[in-house]
């Protein structure tokens, strides 16, 4: 009986490792895949039931307002992180002064220039427009994507800015 014992509890301990293990690795795997900004997210975002039916249209409107941003004047600015990370930004000031101003922020994966449409609108209406690139993301640095945290710290630090220079 003893010995069935000491097999039992064996099995049950290299089950308990085996699991402890792939999960560690499938965490691993996820938190690299979610924060990491140079993996590979075909896996993810690629998938069949991520599939999205867009409008013909829908980049050839892209490009056009793309297009109105790279020839609208904007300039880039860059301010440092609490953390020593260099943040970019892209700046698009109102050609009569204007004190309203407006913070477009970015999705996950994507970066500050692929809000050029709403940026047109608001500068279209009289704002100026301040669209940061995210830590990890664009023309800024960083090994990871904040998912918000860091990055609440870092649009402090970009609303600073607004206020002293503008």
């Amino acid at each position: 009986m003893r010995k069935g014992w000491k097999i039992l509890i064996v099995l049950l301990s290299a089950l308990l490792v085996f699991v402890l293990v792939a999960g560690f690795a499938i965490a691993n795997f996820m938190i690299e895949l979610a924060l990491n900004p140079n993996s590979d997210k075909t896996v993810a975002l690629e998938a069949d039931h991520n599939e999205v039916d867009l409008p013909e249209d829908y980049m050839t409107s892209y490009k056009l307002q793309r297009g109105w941003f790279d020839e609208s004047g904007y300039y880039t600015q860059q301010i440092e992180s609490y953390d020593g990370l260099s943040l970019n930004a892209y700046l698009l000031g109102t050609r009569q002064p204007s004190d309203p101003w407006v913070i477009l922020c970015q999705g996950y994966t994507s970066w500050g220039l692929q809000l050029a449409g709403p940026a047109q609108n608001f500068y279209a209406n009289g704002y100026n427009v301040l669209m940061p690139d995210a830590r990890g993301c664009g023309d800024s640095e960083g090994g990871y994507m904040g998912m918000g945290w860091p990055d609440r710290l870092d649009l402090l630090d970009w609303v600073d800015l607004v206020n002293e220079q503008y």
